[in-house]
């Protein structure tokens, strides 16, 4: 005698098996800091992208990629990179005392103390850990991402779509759906989504 099996009990047979299986975090997910590391294309919201980490010591940056590779940016103060070189107010901070620029790779660690606390990317051919292709546009980030927690900070025709709790920000200029920078950043304590 054949049996079917009906969607209830298929559904049931996953639901039980999902409490006796760890979940991907566990066994090792995708997105984690080798990942980062070894990928340059990924990015991982909160951890890091281009290859570089947040909150790695800029030497051991220097070393992988080479010291030839970058150019260096000392504003001469702490200075807040929403505030001072985007021009815009944002209740996210970020603050640097240097700036490492590596156009090969066209990205920028932002360095306070000798770690990065953010890395800027200047290229949207990217995808982040969830698979959103960052040359599908604002729009479509915000589609994957959803719209909480997130605020539009504006110059001009320009605008700043920042993900304080997620830790990233997108830059939009002329505002007209592509990407054209972004920034990984560590959200603040307690407030990751």
């Amino acid at each position: 005698m054949s049996r079917c099996l009906s969607p209830f009990s298929i559904l049931s047979a996953v639901l039980l098996l999902s409490n006796f299986f760890p979940a991907a975090e566990a066994i090792g997910e995708f997105g984690t800091k080798d990942d980062i590391v070894r990928d340059e294309t990924m990015i991982v919201p909160g951890l890091g992208s281009n290859g570089i980490v947040i909150g790695e010591d800029v030497e051991a940056v220097i070393r992988r990629f080479g010291k030839q590779k970058f150019r260096i940016s000392k504003p001469g103060r702490t200075s807040e990179l929403f505030a001072d070189v985007f021009k815009v107010a944002s209740d996210t901070k970020i603050y640097f005392d240097s700036i490492y620029y590596n156009d090969e790779r066209k990205c920028a660690a932002c360095v306070f103390q000798s770690k990065v606390i953010a890395v800027i990317g200047f290229d949207a051919g990217r995808v982040t850990k969830d698979a959103v292709n960052l040359q599908s546009g604002i729009s479509n980030f915000i589609y994957h991402y959803g719209n909480k927690n997130m605020k539009v900070l504006r110059s001009g025709a320009n605008g700043i779509y920042v993900y304080h709790t997620l830790g990233i920000a997108l830059a939009d200029d002329d505002m007209n759906d592509t990407i054209d920078l972004f920034i990984v950043f560590v959200p603040p304590a307690g407030k990751q989504n």
